[in-house]
Parts: structure tokens; sequence; C-alpha cells
């Protein structure tokens, strides 16, 4: 027999054997058909069942813009926001926000600890999302970690803010001292500019120095005053906030029925081709 020969008989066995295992595949089926639909049905209403005795979720989603300094300065960069938020300390600290316990042995606490996500966005914004046994929790604690994060990135930028404050202050009080020098300097040159002495004209020139020296000096001074403010204004310096409304889902978003439903269907049509499966071997 030649090489084609064999290579032709090879491949009719090959395709004997597919039409005989796709053959034995529906006959099995048809044979058991009653266990495989039994068991699919059992397991489809037994998650559906399950899906309704679980306690329902629902899910709180805020997106955040962190604190910002000076229009130029993040208070804290948002990769790390993400890092401090997943803390266990700063879980717990919002945790108490709402009144609940941190301890995770607490059903309530360990849904609320567990199912927080945070996660950076474009433009240096973090989405927060959390889930609560009602819209309400859910929401309630979504406010909760905004808040602390804003507590505590209030601390951050405090010293910083205080220190612009107080360089507005000391302007303030040397403005006012300013202008009282350059009055009187101004009186002198008054009084001054009516006398022809020789020594009363070398007076006048040397006040004007000096009050041409002073009025730079508040010129310079009212600059950055005006500076420090435009630092201050809300459009460069703001606190960590929420960008719109914390928004929170109509319906649970667990358990899903559907998603128990199929899952149960597909265990219990697994089940049924197993058990089917073993009923020859028993016999």
């Amino acid at each position: 027999m030649s090489n084609s020969e064999n290579k032709v008989l090879l491949a009719d066995g090959a395709k004997s054997d597919d039409e005989i295992s796709l053959f034995d595949l529906v006959a099995f089926v048809r044979r058991h058909r009653f266990a495989l639909l039994g068991g699919a049905v059992i397991g489809g209403a037994l998650g559906v069942a399950i899906a309704f005795a679980m306690p329902a979720q629902w899910e709180a989603v805020a997106l955040l813009r962190v604190a910002q300094l000076g229009g130029s300065a993040l208070v804290e960069p948002p990769p790390r926001v993400v890092e401090r938020v997943m803390q266990k300390s700063f879980g717990d600290d919002a945790q108490r926000r709402i009144g609940v316990s941190p301890d995770e042995s607490l059903p309530k606490a360990s849904l609320l600890r567990n199912n927080l996500k945070v996660k950076v966005e474009k433009s240096d914004l973090v989405s927060v999302r959390v889930r609560g046994a009602s819209p309400d929790e859910a929401a309630r604690f979504a406010d909760a970690v905004i808040a602390e994060l804003a507590s505590v990135h209030g601390k951050m930028a405090e010293p910083t803010l205080q220190r612009w404050r107080s360089e507005i202050e000391d302007i303030d009080m040397e403005l006012k001292r300013g202008s009282r020098e350059i009055e009187r300097l101004r009186d002198s040159l008054e009084k001054q500019s009516r006398v022809t002495q020789p020594a009363s004209i070398f007076q006048a020139v040397l006040a004007s120095n000096i009050l041409l020296s002073r009025e730079i000096e508040l010129g310079t001074l009212r600059e950055r005053k005006r500076a420090l403010q435009e630092q201050l204004s809300p459009e460069r310096t703001f606190p960590t906030a929420s960008l719109g409304r914390t928004e929170v889902s109509t319906r649970p978003v667990f358990p899903s029925k559907p998603f128990f439903a199929v899952s149960g269907l597909a265990m219990g049509l697994l089940i049924g081709v197993l058990l089917s499966a073993l009923k020859p071997a028993r016999a």
C-alpha cells in the first residue's frame, strides 16, 4: 500500500472517530436529558434563591478634586491620595464619621471597608466607590471618605496658608507705616520749598531721594500683596471637595440575580453531567 493510500485511510479513520464521538454525545444527552434538564433547573432556581437571600448592596460613586495651593501645586499627588485612602487607619476614621465601629468582625464595618475603591481619573481627579446596605448608607460613607480626606489635606495646607496670610498682614502694617512716613516727607518738602538757603535745599534733595526710594519700596510691597491675594483666591487655592454630587445606584449592584441564576444553572448542569456519566459505572 502506498503512502498516499495510508494517509487517506488515516483521514477517514479520524473522521469516523469524530462522527462516533458526536453521535455518542447526542445519545448521551438524549438518554440523560431529564437528569440534565432537572439539574440545570434546580441549579438555576437555587442560584436565584441564594441571590434573594443575600443582603443587597448599593454603590455610591463620588469624583473629588484634590486641594490646590496657589494654582500650581497640589497638596498631595493623586497616586498618594489613593494610597492614603486605602490605609486601614484612614478607613477606620471615615467609618467613625458616620457612627460605624471600625471593628471588621461586624458585618457593616466589613462591608464598608472591603468595598472601598479609589482610582486616579483624568485631569488629576480621583474617584471614590463605596458600597452600603442602603442607598443612604453608601452615600453617607462616600461623603465621609471625602470629608476625612479634606480634613487631612486641610491640616497639610494650613502652614503654607498661614504663612501667606501672615505675610499679607506684615505687608499691610508696613504699608501703613510707609504711608505715614511718606506723608511726613511730603510735608517736610513742602515747608523746605519755601526756604532758599543752601542747607534747606540740600535737605530737600535728600528728602526727595528718600521719598522716591520709599515709594518704590511700597510699590514693590503692593505688588507682592496682590500676588499673595491672587494665590489665595478661590480659583487658585481651594480645599479637597467632591466635584458635583455623589451618585448612588438606583438598584442594588449586588447580588446580581441574573448572574447567580446563570451560575447556578451552569453548576447544576455540570453536576447533572457528572452524575449521569457515573451511572453506567455503578451498574
